[in-house]
């Protein structure tokens, strides 16, 4: 769950983007999902789909950051979808 993987996938393609075998056997994140670029396979499902738009591990909509998508950077805050800094908060 949480993972599209075509067949003869694998986890290099995951991290990488790239498969030797071609693009539709490049597997990814499934949207509402994340993943960190160093461990790929654990797979959290966020709390808000629109969050984590899936694709490559490590994606987050908005400027977010951490599993599952749901930090800001030292001195932002949330606000209208994106990450602000504090100070346009």
């Amino acid at each position: 769950e949480g993972i599209v993987c075509p067949f003869a996938s694998t986890v290099d393609g995951l991290q990488n983007g790239i498969s030797k075998a071609g693009e539709k056997y490049v597997p990814t994140i499934a949207e509402g999902y994340y993943s960190h670029l160093h461990s790929p396979t654990s797979i959290y499902r966020c709390t808000e789909k629109n969050r984590c738009p899936g694709g490559r591990p490590g994606s987050c909509s908005g400027g977010l950051t951490g599993a599952p998508c749901a930090e800001c950077l030292s001195k932002q805050a949330w606000s209208d979808e994106k990450c602000v800094d504090c100070d346009a908060a």
